[in-house]
């Protein structure tokens, strides 16, 4: 039996898992909920029950219960708290891969063993072995790591195999902002740039959203200082106001005993208006300009000779990020390949091609490297004083894979042993180690011989920058057949080892109770649908909303109408009967712009 052609986009906000079949790829839906888009959240809830994606709202901000955004995590020596114990970003990781594995189990009848996962194209190599390691522990074989702008590309590519000309990929998701160039001729996807900020996101969004509710609540007179988080406290209602505002002028936000007022317990009560909040992330907008600039600069691209810019990622939902695009560019991003499931649809096309299943006409991808890669080197300057300077091997945006070979020497003929370490250079502009990024990355030729001839020995460094945007170096000295070192990551506080990963392996598995997960608990009661007056006030739309997503049609409009029969969805279980007009009324516009148009 052939390899099952799984995708997996383990996102930030949210993850998604799809299978390539029948010629084309398959989002998987959780059967918990029914949607194919999977919050990336893990809690506990009181009985000590792990519960991922929506099972995970009402818990996962309640202090030492939750985790949200963990990717933000990977790579780095970090812990978060769940009950009782510490766990690694790649644990957590693990547990969202283990979740979004066992549906697609579930969906096929047939277990499912490994998969292409999608990383952001800054992902580091640290945080890429993360995610190697993460997978590991969750029981999945990695075919491959894509870029999530070139798996988007790829999505786009197949549904649209006789497109040509320069595209820019525009993927803003919850954690990261990374823009692709890339010309698409003849089926061929290449990819001429990459630059991003693996720091800006939907989360920096939902800051700064938190933060205008602060202002608010403290403009009538509030004060939180009884709470022990209130930032945490706000990340949901935050975040579904800011998804609010993409399809309405404004949000309310009610949060129950959120703070005093004269003594008194009281709510957060307040309104927020897409105004607001788009005066609030002017700072955000600026740094998205900035990368911008970057990536077409690296790409050698013009505004004017772009043909399409493809919009990816939850944050391209917001208005004020597609009025940018249309500033930056001069026209207005496309959303033709649904922005929240273009990344998982690509990974699932990439699985075809690794696992040989592929259509003879699938595109074809040429890809480039994110970051530049370089060792440290001794230097002697005109008065024979060493220093330490920063070799590149490989600069950002050369085509990969990429293999070559370099040669250097020893300092004397005495020098007894020698030591490489691997950097990363962003911006291709490093002139010494401190100006890059340290990866982890070294090895070591020790117990090194005096040279026979007097001069110092030779030592020949071959690095290889694989399709997955990793690193691999082997150092040796040609004379000396059994003086070599693979240079690779040590197990330390930021990269697991092999039997790290055997222990996190077995945790995992124990506690998400062998293949069973805690059942969802509501907060609070809710009303069954038919004992429901807004549910039964907006079936009607909601059933007609529904039929024309599945009907497939207008791609480009199918993540706006998703949005807004979301949000209509959040405001009925809120019980707010003026928030369900405001969002009933929203819905109502863009199924009309999905029926006219």
């Amino acid at each position: 039996m052939s390899k099952l052609a799984i995708g997996i986009d383990l996102g930030t906000s949210t993850s998604e898992i799809a299978l390539f079949r029948n010629g084309r790829p398959q989002p998987i839906a959780d059967p918990l909920t029914g949607r194919a888009i999977v919050p990336s959240l893990v809690a506990l809830d009181m009985d000590s029950r792990i519960l991922v994606g929506e099972n995970a709202v009402a818990t996962v901000d309640l202090p030492g219960r939750g985790v949200r955004q963990v990717k933000r995590l990977m790579g780095t020596n970090a812990t978060v708290a769940l009950g009782d114990e510490e766990y690694r970003p790649e644990e957590v990781s693990a547990i969202i891969l283990t979740h979004l594995r066992r549906m697609a189990e579930a969906y096929v009848g047939e277990p499912v063993t490994a998969a292409v996962i999608s990383v952001p194209a800054n992902f580091g190599e640290p945080a890429r072995t993360a995610t190697y390691n993460a997978a590991r522990v969750a029981g999945l074989e990695v075919l491959r790591l894509v870029n999530e702008p070139t798996a988007a590309a790829l999505a786009f590519g197949q549904q649209s195999l006789d497109a040509e000309g320069q595209i820019v990929v525009f993927d803003w998701g919850g954690g990261t902002l990374d823009v692709t160039t890339l010309e698409m001729m003849e089926g061929v996807l290449d990819i001429r740039s990459s630059f991003g900020d693996p720091k800006l996101g939907g989360t920096d969004f939902d800051d700064k959203m938190i933060d205008l509710l602060l202002r608010k609540f403290a403009a009538a007179g509030g004060d939180c200082s009884n709470q022990r988080e209130p930032r945490r406290t706000l990340k949901q209602a935050a975040e579904t106001t800011k998804k609010d505002l993409t399809v309405m002028p404004s949000a309310s936000v009610f949060v129950d005993r959120f703070g005093r007022k004269a003594g008194e317990m009281a709510a957060l009560d307040v309104s927020v208006t897409r105004d607001e909040f788009e005066a609030a992330i002017g700072d955000l907008l600026d740094r998205a300009r900035v990368v911008v600039n970057r990536a077409l600069k690296a790409g050698k691209f013009k505004p004017s000779s772009i043909q399409k810019i493809l919009l990816v990622g939850g944050t391209t939902y917001i208005p004020a990020v597609r009025q940018l695009v249309a500033e930056l560019f001069g026209m207005e991003g496309s959303a033709e390949v649904d922005p929240d499931l273009a990344v998982v649809m690509g990974a699932a096309i990439q699985a075809s091609i690794a696992t040989d299943q592929a259509s003879e006409s699938a595109p074809v991808i040429a890809d480039v490297s994110a970051f530049g890669v370089g060792i440290d080197v001794v230097d002697l300057d005109s008065m024979g004083i060493p220093h330490l300077v920063y070799q590149p091997l490989i600069a950002p945006n050369e085509k990969i894979p990429f293999r070559r070979s370099f040669g250097f020497s020893l300092l004397h003929a005495e020098q007894d042993s020698v030591v490489v370490k691997v950097f990363q250079d962003h911006y291709g502009t490093a002139r010494v180690p401190e100006e890059a990024t340290p990866t982890g990355i070294e090895g070591e030729i020790s117990d090194i011989p005096v040279s026979d001839t007097g001069e110092p020995h030779p030592l020949t460094v071959d690095f290889n920058y694989n399709n997955d945007g990793r690193i691999q170096l082997h150092a040796y000295i040609p004379n000396l057949p059994d003086k070599e070192v693979l240079i690779e990551y040590r197990p330390t506080d930021q990269i697991m080892g092999t039997g790290q990963l055997e222990d996190a392996a077995k945790r995992i598995e124990t506690l998400m109770g062998g293949g069973h997960v805690a059942a969802p608990k509501p907060a609070a009661p809710v009303a069954p649908v038919s004992d429901s007056p807004l549910r039964r006030k907006y079936e009607s739309l909601l059933k007609r909303a529904s039929k024309l997503m599945d009907s497939g049609k207008k791609p480009s409009q199918t993540g706006r109408l998703a949005r807004a029969i979301e949000v209509l969805e959040t405001a009925i279980q809120s019980g707010d009967p003026a928030r369900c007009e405001s969002a009933g009324g929203a819905l109502v516009d863009a199924v009309f712009e999905y029926e006219v148009d």
